[in-house]
């Protein structure tokens, strides 16, 4: 058990290094600029060298920080986001927990209080506004996520990725607007663009990790990515079924990245009102229509 889920760690930050590289070269091409050339043959070292840039960076420590929270957070941030990818369900999945889509939420409700000890442990109002920012916004959207999926785990009757991944037949066509919130729920779930309130630079200087630097920041930034790649995993498991699984799966995350390229960021009350006044009404109202006729 133990041996298949640290394979998966290393191959999911092996993932995310080149997921990266695939990043900033998808943008390139859509700012029409070249990207990452030089380290190495056509910049495949890249993210190996932003690693050791990162972690070689001088560390800075805010005079009025909470220390304990301040060196904690980020530690705890990358323990969660590598604890998520043992609920992910195959034809052999390396955990057996009958619970995982609960389990997932749960962990993705817990780094809601990672985002509030960072920001307040800094000592820093930007940082402590920021947080405010970023946990109003995951928990928001950690209730639309978890009432989109609430039919599916009903109409499965059972909470296992591993036994959903199996026999999952749902298509995107199926349940269009389901699976169109979901994909923006997704966004704003794991604060990338046009939803990335919680690193507003224009309005917050860098959300609330401004003071964080060098390989703290780096447990962020895996933290992050991991986060978006295993939503990306869920979506395609719920929504797309077993067919083609790792194409679907590119599609999805290529398509977090395209709308970073070509939409700008929103306002934050809008993203708000969208979810509460939106969102939220149309998932309720659908699940009480199929709850109340369809089961």
């Amino acid at each position: 058990m133990f041996i298949p889920f640290f394979l998966m760690v290393l191959f999911v930050m092996i993932s995310i290094a080149f997921f990266t590289l695939m990043e900033v070269r998808f943008l390139g091409v859509i700012h029409q600029r070249m990207g990452p050339m030089k380290v190495g043959i056509i910049g495949i070292f890249q993210p190996f060298g932003d690693f050791v840039s990162l972690f070689g960076k001088m560390m800075w420590f805010p005079k009025k920080m909470e220390s304990v929270l301040f060196f904690f957070s980020p530690l705890f941030s990358i323990f969660v986001g590598v604890v998520v990818w043992a609920f992910f369900g195959t034809y052999y999945p390396v955990n057996s927990v009958s619970w995982s889509v609960l389990s997932f939420f749960l962990l993705s409700g817990i780094l809601v209080y990672f985002l509030l000890m960072m920001g307040w442990s800094s000592g820093s109002y930007y940082s402590l506004l920021g947080s405010f920012r970023s946990v109003s916004q995951a928990i928001s959207y950690d209730v639309v996520l978890f009432f989109i999926l609430l039919p599916f785990l009903s109409f499965f009757f059972c909470f296992k990725m591993g036994e959903i991944f199996l026999f999952s037949f749902f298509s995107c066509f199926l349940s269009f607007p389901f699976f169109l919130i979901w994909l923006f729920s997704c966004l704003a779930e794991s604060n990338r663009s046009p939803f990335d309130f919680s690193e507003g630079e224009s309005e917050l200087v860098s959300g609330f990790n401004t003071e964080i630097l060098g390989g703290f920041f780096t447990f962020i930034f895996i933290t992050e990515y991991g986060f978006m790649m295993f939503l990306g995993f869920m979506t395609v498991l719920f929504f797309l079924g077993f067919s083609f699984f790792w194409l679907s799966h590119l599609i999805v995350i290529s398509f977090f990245l395209l709308v970073r390229g070509v939409y700008p960021r929103m306002r934050f009350d809008v993203l708000m009102m969208m979810v509460w006044k939106k969102f939220l009404l149309f998932v309720i109202f659908v699940m009480v229509f199929l709850f109340s006729y369809g089961y």
